[in-house]
């Protein structure tokens, strides 16, 4: 094996990781030009089947290990860059632990994934003979004879700026000539064409300003001591960092990694919103300058290629992002942090389904650094490791500079709608939390409103004959926004517009039924008229730098009502917003899944966590139909331990994670019948490799089949089996085996297999 990014001379074969439904490598012979320009690590473009793919070599030897023909493999792509070796074993352990294809695997572990890419070469002008034409433009022997006054102009920019190369449109912007002036300059001979390569712009502003370490209180003191020994010791260790909302553990984070680049190493940090990071960047650029970088999906591939570069110069040492910049390549990667770590969106949805907490977990362990995995409400599986000790905790029981945390109400909606049935505030806003926003609008502060539901209106109903429009390929009914006045599928995205008359009697209206966050929003323009406010969900968010131009209004004080949806209930650190209201609490609470009390008691204690930052006191309004349930009671006294000793009691009583460990298999089909039937014969093979290995793991039962809680999404029927037991080890061998029996007895099942371990979404 040869390092990755070193090519080895002698290599004849490379193994080929490919993007294609198999858990393999493919292997290729290298042509004779080539050989000694292959590394480990490299993209290259290989023949597969009757097309072209762009893999990863995982493998170099000079042993054939098949009697076929072997083909040559093409050419190789990007040829300055090559994914590193830890990430590619990182790929292969991601490809067995998630049932995922490992081709699929190294495109997720690598930067730019398995695509071509060039580097950004910018097109500059500048003034041919400067030196002896600035001379005669000062003696005033300047302009020649038939140059254009606008061709005047542009030349005159040159002088002013010691002839600065710049770019055609900037030119034209800052002399007020059209670019094709600019181009006749270059076909006279002028001015001519600079190439540049240059790195594509990340759109995140540069520190304003400096500032210093802070001066840490007694109980962040300890937490810092405990990681920093780590980190000198140079060994694994998972730490959860338990504090309070505005308990400092930012500040924690940011002096554990001054000590981690002190000692020549990197730093990742994760966030679990691509909207968090403008805030997140902006204060560790404060701290560390241009040393720090970004990197999430919404960045182009350019940008991900010039990160790359960045971090292979040396001049990154810092990248912040959300759950694919656990995947960062730095080569001595001394500490990964994940904020947040409770948050659901650290689990990829599509396959490869990992989960970024327990990536980062095994790749720490891998290499031998430290974890950190910091929340005010850690997930019942984190602080489960932590009870047992498994993972190391440190707590942060106070805010910072003693401030007090939030009084938290709760406002019965129940006694509001009997009191207050009409109105543009009716079954949105209650009295007592109108009146708390006027007050605070009045004295400049700024308010968040919370409602964890996008779109204006739930559904469509006729009130005649109660018939509801859903969605033609999705088990879900369709939602009203209000917008573009269309009813859409939030998870297929068909759309409609809503019918004159019912489709179902063809005589009643239909009614738009229920609330989301556009709703709210045209409730506070109709009563505070004279506020400026912001929504913030996946509909408004949606360009690249929505959420970085969202964050500078915010911060500049420029918002005095921000509104919206999960993406505003944490990390947020305003020190003006002084007043949260939670529209709806309960939204989450009766969800067909077992994290649902979870999930609630997080969201409202997070949310309520962005009150009262700074000297003045904050204040938190809950409204809820539901105002006895455990989860909102003790969010109410942001009292995680109660919650967290009832909740484990009810999964204990279950056998659910964190007592146990799950794996979700949805078996999915256009054909309802064959989803049915060939879920059944997939659980009656995964039973009798239960049997056979019932003395490894004597709790490993499989639940179902049974109809997914949402039985058809784009189409296809679902059916799901959930395999749980106490040793992951033993459950994926008899489940791999399970399927493997599947696919020998049913090469063609016309179903589709998605397995989840670890899952977060039981819907």
């Amino acid at each position: 094996m040869s390092i990755p990014g070193s090519p080895e001379p002698s290599a004849e074969f490379a193994d080929v990781a490919v993007d294609v439904p198999a858990g393999k490598t493919y292997q290729y012979r290298i042509p004779q030009p080539l050989r000694g320009q292959i590394p480990i690590g490299a993209l290259v473009r290989v023949p597969f089947r009757n097309l072209e793919k762009i893999g990863c070599v995982f493998g170099l030897g000079d042993q054939r290990k098949t009697d076929k023909t072997i083909k040559y493999l093409a050419k190789r792509v990007v040829p300055d860059y090559w994914v590193d070796g830890d990430l590619l074993d990182l790929a292969a352990w991601m490809s067995e632990y998630y049932f995922c294809p490992l081709g699929e695997a190294v495109a997720c572990v690598s930067a730019i994934g398995l695509t071509e890419v060039q580097a950004w070469r910018e097109r500059l002008v500048a003034l041919v003979d400067f030196a002896p034409t600035y001379e005669r433009w000062r003696r005033g022997e300047w302009p020649p004879p038939r140059m254009t006054a606008r061709q005047q102009v542009a030349v005159t920019h040159f002088f002013q700026t010691e002839n600065t190369p710049i770019a055609p449109a900037a030119l034209s912007m800052l002399s007020g000539v059209s670019v094709n002036v600019i181009q006749r300059l270059v076909d006279k001979g002028v001015l001519h064409v600079i190439e540049s390569e240059r790195y594509r712009p990340d759109h995140y502003p540069a520190a304003a300003e400096a500032d210093a370490p802070l001066q840490l209180n007694a109980a962040q003191e300890s937490a810092l001591h405990a990681v920093c020994e780590t980190i000198e010791a140079g060994e694994f260790r998972a730490f959860l960092l338990h504090g309070v909302t505005g308990s400092g553990k930012t500040e924690v984070y940011l002096q554990a990694i001054a000590r981690v680049l002190e000692r020549g190493c990197q730093a990742v940090v994760l966030v679990p919103e691509i909207a968090l990071t403008p805030q997140t960047v902006e204060r560790f650029r404060r701290r560390f300058a241009d040393r720090v970088g970004v990197y999430h999906s919404r960045l182009s591939l350019g940008q991900k290629y010039d990160l790359w570069r960045r971090i292979k110069a040396g001049e990154v040492q810092i990248v912040i992002g959300a759950r694919s910049a656990v995947f960062t390549p730095f080569e001595r990667l001394g500490l990964i942090v994940i904020d947040e770590e409770h948050e659901t969106t650290y689990k990829q949805a599509e396959s490869p389904r990992y989960h970024a907490r327990d990536v980062a977990l095994v790749r720490a362990q891998r290499l031998g650094i430290p974890v950190v995995l910091g929340s005010a409400t850690p997930s019942l599986e984190s602080y489960f490791n932590a009870q047992r000790g498994k993972f190391t905790l440190l707590e942060l029981p106070e805010r910072i500079e003693s401030l007090p945390l939030p009084e938290v109400s709760l406002i019965d909606m129940a006694d509001e709608a009997r009191d207050r049935p009409s109105g543009p505030a009716a079954g949105l806003l209650s009295r007592n939390l109108e009146r708390a926003i006027r007050e605070r609008l009045d004295a400049g502060e700024q308010v968040i409103l919370f409602l964890n539901r996008r779109g204006f209106s739930q559904y469509a109903l006729c009130m005649r004959c109660r018939h509801m429009i859903r969605c033609t390929d999705c088990d879900v009914l369709l939602t009203y926004h209000k917008w573009d006045e269309r009813l859409r599928c939030h998870y297929c995205g068909a759309e409609q517009k809503v019918p004159a008359t019912c489709p179902g009697c063809e005589k009643g209206k239909m009614s738009l039924v229920g609330i989301g966050t556009e709703k709210v929003e045209e409730a506070v323009a109709t009563l505070f008229p004279g506020a400026r406010a912001l929504r913030i969900d996946l509909d408004t968010i949606g360009t690249r730098t929505a959420f970085i131009d969202a964050w500078q209004k915010i911060s500049s004080g420029q918002v005095d009502i921000i509104l919206g949806t999960q993406m505003i209930a944490k990390g947020f650190h305003l020190e003006r917003v002084t007043l949260v209201g939670v529209v709806s609490a309960d939204l989450a609470l009766f969800l067909p899944d077992f994290r649902s009390a979870e999930r609630t008691f997080s969201l409202l204690t997070q949310v309520a966590g962005r009150a009262g930052r700074g000297e003045r006191p904050g204040e938190v309004l809950v409204q809820t139909y539901m105002p006895q349930h455990y989860a909102i009671r003790w969010a109410q006294t942001h009292d995680y331990k109660s919650f967290y000793t009832k909740e484990i009691a009810f999964r204990q009583m279950i056998r659910f994670p964190p007592i146990a460990r799950a794996v979700a298999v949805v078996v999915s089909a256009k054909d309802k019948e064959a989803a049915r039937a060939q879920s059944r014969n997939l659980g009656a093979m995964i039973r009798r490799c239960i049997r056979a290995t019932a003395e490894r793991d004597r709790e490993m039962r499989i639940l179902g089949p049974a109809p997914s809680p949402i039985a058809r999404i784009r189409g296809r029927y679902r059916w799901r089996l959930l395999l749980r037991g106490r040793k992951p080890s033993v459950m994926h061998a008899a489940l791999a085996e399970a399927i493997a029996r599947f696919e020998r007895l049913y090469p063609k099942p016309r179903v589709q297999l998605i397995v989840d371990v670890d899952p977060q979404d039981m819907l």
